[in-house]
């Protein structure tokens, strides 16, 4: 199936007219030391400008790109154009690359972007190399990837040598304490009063 492109091979002096009237060449709005064209017209819901070209609607930023670079396959699928300077309602070409969506998502500030760009974990674990691996198609940090199975084997283990063992414990201490009642008894006549203070009283 043949790819569709957007293509701009002319501009009329009256298109030009009408477009660049609703372009503000804003001097403190810069990238790379020049300024962007900031729409000032209809724009669509994220920011992005909205013109109309040859009877039909068209990103103000996509229809410059077009006519000043090289043609736009249409789809998402087959690209994205990014904007350099990070904000939507810039139309200047020097600003704007055309990209797969995976970059133009990278090179966002969302937080696929912002996680993308670490180069640790949260316990300061390099990111990368051995101590890298993919889980469901994320980073995961294998330091703490062992760290988590060793706490939670250790927990479990305890856990279930805890339940296991707990009437067998009982048995022992009653055992014990039958075997040393004088000792107990001895003992509670030499800390009577110790132990009658630290009892609560009503």
């Amino acid at each position: 199936m043949p790819i569709e492109y957007l293509t701009v091979d002319h501009l009329s002096t009256k298109d030009l007219i009408r477009i660049f009237s609703k372009i503000c060449i804003h001097p403190d709005l810069l990238f790379n030391g020049t300024p962007c064209w900031i729409w000032c017209a209809a724009r669509h819901v994220e920011g992005y400008g909205r013109v109309n070209y040859q009877g039909k609607g068209a990103s103000a930023h996509r229809l410059l790109f077009a006519w000043t670079t090289h043609p736009l396959p249409l789809g998402a699928k087959k690209g994205e154009v990014d904007h350099l300077c990070r904000r939507p309602s810039c139309c200047n070409p020097a600003h704007l690359d055309f990209v797969p969506h995976r970059i133009n998502t990278l090179r966002g500030d969302n937080a696929a972007a912002k996680n993308a760009r670490k180069t640790h974990c949260l316990n300061g674990h390099p990111l990368n190399g051995t101590n890298l691996f993919y889980e469901q198609g994320k980073r995961q940090c294998r330091a703490c990837n062992r760290t988590r199975k060793r706490l939670r084997h250790h927990t479990e283990k305890g856990l279930k040598y805890y339940h296991a063992t707990r009437e067998a414990r009982k048995e022992r201490h009653a055992r014990w304490r039958k075997a040393n009642k004088d000792k107990i008894h001895q003992y509670y006549l030499n800390h009577r009063e110790r132990l009658t203070d630290a009892a609560p009283k009503e």
